[in-house]
Parts: structure tokens; sequence; C-alpha cells
């Protein structure tokens, strides 16, 4: 994975050797059934091009979040509607009936293309790019940094939509640093937070902050991890006065435009982080 393969110059925090970024790109351990297995088999051939670094001249430009968006709505109302069932008390179950149309392969399929149509190599190819990433985007279009876009795409298909990723923890403080580096870059370019753009950032912000705190708490930590706190306290904060929004209903409303569960048990904790972050 290339755009997560680096060495961070300032922070303590050492850079990922290929063999954990590899790691850091496995897909999430579905159990599909009854699925188009050529799809799921041209999912699985694309998973080496994580595994091999871009040229060094290579750059990464923003992309569109819609497929991703849109897998991750498919897998949140097949879950809601599979875990209103009471019959069905098996977690893998449910997941694997949520995912029996292939979804799951879909998303990782989606991930590596648009990892790819992120890319450019050349300086005219480079030109191109960041003209058409200067032009002022639409409200409907949903445009982020693909690292972001990845990075809490994984944080809510395990923390919101319980499903298993065993490497968050192991890695947690390095995926953390590019998802801050991801987020600090789209909040530069954030507008009045009508756009799809500006609310998937607010997506991905309150994710970051609810897996940091998860990650305290699970560790029985008495104080928070002051730096990372404080910085998405301070990017929900800021988010929130550019957009003019303070209340916790309207937060809600914007995660829902994105992609949210209709019950999440940790939901509370969310509005937790909200409301502290708009108060200071």
């Amino acid at each position: 994975m290339g755009s997560l393969h680096f060495s961070p110059s300032s922070d303590c925090i050492r850079g990922a050797s290929l063999q954990e970024s590899t790691t850091l790109s496995r897909p999430i351990g579905h159990m599909e059934r009854n699925c188009d297995h050529s799809l799921k088999l041209l999912a699985l051939r694309m998973m080496p091009l994580f595994s091999k670094l871009p040229p060094s001249v290579t750059t990464l430009g923003w992309v569109s979040g819609w497929e991703i968006a849109y897998k991750l709505r498919e897998i949140t109302a097949s879950l809601d509607m599979v875990r209103a069932q009471p019959s069905v008390d098996n977690t893998e179950l449910k997941f694997a009936m949520a995912c029996a149309n292939g979804v799951a392969s879909q998303l990782h399929f989606h991930h590596i293309t648009s990892h790819i149509a992120s890319f450019a190599y050349s300086p005219a190819t480079l030109t191109s790019k960041k003209s058409g990433e200067a032009r002022t985007l639409q409200d409907e279009e949903l445009h982020t940094t693909w690292c972001g876009l990845y990075i809490t795409a994984g944080i809510y298909l395990h923390r919101v939509l319980g499903l298993q990723d065993p490497s968050e923890k192991t890695y947690h403080r390095y995926v953390i640093h590019v998802l801050k580096k991801a987020l600090t870059e789209h909040l530069a370019r954030m507008k009045n937070g009508r756009s799809l753009s500006d609310q998937i950032l607010l997506w991905q912000i309150l994710l970051g902050a609810m897996s940091v705190e998860m990650i305290r708490r699970e560790q029985r930590l008495e104080s928070c991890d002051c730096p990372l706190t404080a910085f998405f306290d301070k990017a929900i904060w800021e988010w929130s006065w550019v957009a003019r929004v303070s209340s916790w209903t309207d937060a809600r409303a914007v995660l829902g435009r994105i992609v949210w569960p209709g019950a999440y048990v940790d939901e509370d904790l969310v509005r937790e982080i909200w409301e502290r972050s708009c108060n200071k």
C-alpha cells in the first residue's frame, strides 16, 4: 500500500515495512456465500497491487467516495435487516447473510480501483489532476482523500458494524497518524459543510475520534492520549464552526447522509465526543 508506506519525519512513529503495509491492506475477513465467484477471484487477484510501491514520482490525487459509500450502505442496510430478526443470533451467520450478494468483494475491488485512480505519474497528469481539483466542487459530489476514505471505511466496518479487523489495534498509532494527515488536507479544502465532500469529512473525523477513544477504554488507560484527542476535538470544533452545525441531531443527520446504521450500540459515545468537542 504505497500511500500508507512512509516514514514520518517528526512524530515518534516508526515507518511501516512492506510486510506491515501489506498486512494493513488485508481485506475484511468475510465469509461470502452464494456470490459471484468471478468477482471474488478478481478482487483476490488485485490484492498484490497493494504490496507494490508506486514509483517515487507518484503523487496522490483525490477520489470519488461514491462507490465505497454505496457499498457500505448496502452492508449496513443488510445487517440492520438481519439483526432485526431475533431468530438469527450467530454473529458470523449474520455477516454471511448480509454479504450474500458479494458486496464485500465489491467493496475491496472499489478500494483498489479508487487507489489506482488517485495516482498521478507524469507532470502532465499531475497538472491535469491539480487543475481538476482546484475547481469548485458541486454539492452532490463526494470527493475525499483515498487514505482518509480507506482508513475510516475500515473503522466503520469494525467499530460500527462489528466486523473483525485484527490489524487495527496492532497498527493503531501508525494508521491514525496517516489519517491525521489526510484529514488535515481535507479540512484545508472545506467550504461550508453543505457539500457531500464536506459531510464525508465529518464522518471521517468522528470515526477517527471514536476509534481513539475506544482503544483508550479497551486498554483501560486512565488518561486519554492528549495529542490525538486534542487533534480530533479541534477538527470536530473546526468543522462545526465552519458548517454552523452545533446540535448532535444535525450532526447525526450528516452521518446518515453518508452511511450510518439505524441503531448503533455505541452512539452515545459518538454523541459524547461531539458535544465535548463543540463545547470547547
